[in-house]
């Protein structure tokens, strides 16, 4: 079983445009970035949600798990199906 890992740090990354470009980039930052910082990467973005919820899940989760973080490792768990109805 992995162990479980608190986050004290991390890098927020904003982008000031949609949700396609800002995982676009989030999943160049975890291919080129995270490899060589260690700190999870997190990116938010200001405009539109234009990506379908499943694939917004499917390409999130696949993210988090590459860089080993999980729900269960943030001190205030987050809601995503309440964050995901917030952008519909």
């Amino acid at each position: 079983m992995a162990e479980r890992r608190e986050l004290d740090s991390y890098i927020l990354v904003e982008v000031d445009g949609n949700a396609s470009e800002a995982l676009a980039l989030w999943e160049r930052l975890v291919d080129e970035l995270y490899p060589r910082v260690k700190e999870p990467i997190f990116v938010v973005w200001s405009g539109d949600t234009d990506v379908e919820p499943a694939e917004l899940g499917r390409r999130v989760g696949a993210l988090l798990a590459r860089m080993r973080v999980s729900l269960f490792s943030l001190e205030n768990p987050v809601d995503v199906v309440e964050e995901l109805e917030k952008g519909w």
